[in-house]
């Protein structure tokens, strides 16, 4: 049988202009191939989805769909794998740990605060990480096709400001304006 190997994320070190792909292979047995990085501007790429302490040559074989350097700490790496939830790196991907177990389809890193984190997840709508991305809590879900959401259990004196982005089988929209 023929097999393809699929793009499914990508993403570019602010400082040192890494490459990261998130890919997944497709064909008869649906091979999936992990997690590559560039350091040459993508004329070569290396395997890199590896467990803390993993002999030379034994991957995770993560099967990931949405890849984001963190914008302040630039060896900071996370992966939202459509099997088995959200990764994340430390070391500029050399190793890999598996910091929540709900499949995921999308990661983000707000840009101003390296602490607070997203992710698009399959089972559990928006999850979010106050803590750098060591834990998560359901944030928000809505229904197919929902035109709007309320946000509850927020403070009198704070100001909110909300982005929403749509994720499907086809992969991710464009975020949307920032609205308060």
């Amino acid at each position: 049988g023929s097999s393809t190997t699929y793009s499914t994320g990508i993403a570019v070190d602010p400082v040192d202009h890494s490459v990261y792909v998130a890919t997944l292979g497709g064909g008869f047995a649906l091979l999936t191939n992990g997690v590559w990085k560039s350091t040459d501007f993508g004329e070569t790429f290396t395997r890199i989805d590896r467990a803390p302490h993993a002999r030379p040559g034994k991957f995770l074989d993560l099967s990931g769909r949405g890849i984001t350097v963190d914008p302040n700490n630039h060896t900071t790496v996370y992966l939202a794998d459509r099997n088995s939830g959200i990764w994340r790196s430390q070391d500029a991907g050399a190793s890999w740990v598996n910091v929540h177990e709900t499949p995921a389809f999308s990661v983000t890193v707000d840009p101003v605060d390296p602490q607070i984190a997203y992710a698009g997840t399959v089972f559990q709508g928006v999850l979010k990480s106050v803590d750098g991305g060591s834990t998560w809590a359901q944030v928000a879900t809505t229904a197919a096709n929902a035109t709007s959401y309320q946000a509850t259990g927020l403070s009198a004196s704070t100001a909110y400001q909300f982005r929403v982005r749509a994720t499907n089988a086809a992969g991710d929209s464009a975020y949307s304006n920032t609205a308060s």
